[in-house]
């Protein structure tokens, strides 16, 4: 060993305190570890702490999310401005949405006014999602909205024709406008975007129709009854 490596591990295992040469390999690498740790280096008293804010600070930086909330994220924060849908898609639904105050129309014609005036909050609510289609509040409305109209129509149709085939029949069809909203959902979780606004414009489309039919049944039966009565 070198005069300078002597000098060093002198240094090291206390500035000539112990005697390098006649220790063991063993006690002078205590000694030496004994030294390096009574040593008050830069760092020691900030980090020594793990209540300190670099500490805390370090904590965030390195904090690791979970791989499943960073897709879904990066899926529907990110993507398109913040929306589900890019617009050319979003605009389809929005374009059947405004189509569904035909239906609000017809009931009105048909003196079914109370089913006309909820099928205008479905129209609204529809609309002022699909404008911007984020998830939020504003979808949480529109869903809800739309599923306790679509129960009242049931209940209604049930009511209003004193539970004949009829009703029977429109309750089948509304069920049955079910699967078209899981195909989108389905094309939805695939990525197949276009293929879901289809579906689900199409279950737009489908409902304007099945309500329109149920609202001249309503009539109809009604004229009877009234017919009968007098």
């Amino acid at each position: 060993v070198g005069f300078s490596s002597k000098h060093n591990i002198r240094c090291a295992a206390g500035a000539g305190r112990y005697n390098i040469y006649t220790m063991s390999t063993f006690d002078l690498l205590t000694s030496t570890l004994e030294t390096v740790l009574s040593l008050k280096l830069p760092f020691t008293e900030s980090s020594k702490s793990i209540d300190s804010p670099k500490f805390k600070h370090a904590q965030k930086v390195i904090q690791v999310t979970d791989p499943n909330e960073e897709e879904e994220r990066y899926r529907h924060l990110h993507r398109f401005d913040g929306e589900c849908y890019p617009k050319n898609i979003s605009r389809r639904m929005l374009t059947t949405s405004c189509v569904m105050s035909v239906a609000a129309i017809c009931a009105f014609a048909h003196e079914c006014y109370l089913l006309s005036v909820l099928v205008c909050a479905v129209v609204l609510c529809s609309i002022n999602y699909w404008r911007k289609p984020q998830r939020g509040l504003r979808r949480n409305i529109d869903i809800m909205n739309s599923v306790s109209v679509s129960s009242f129509h049931m209940l209604y149709a049930l009511y209003a024709m004193q539970y004949n085939a009829i009703a029977i029949q429109y309750i089948k069809l509304v069920l049955s406008g079910l699967v078209l909203f899981g195909c989108s959902k389905v094309a939805a979780k695939n990525g197949y975007q276009n293929v879901d606004s289809f579906f689900h414009c199409g279950m737009h489309l489908y409902g304007i129709f099945v309500n329109c039919w149920c609202y001249t049944q309503i009539y109809e039966y009604r004229s009877i009854e009234y017919a009968i009565q007098r």
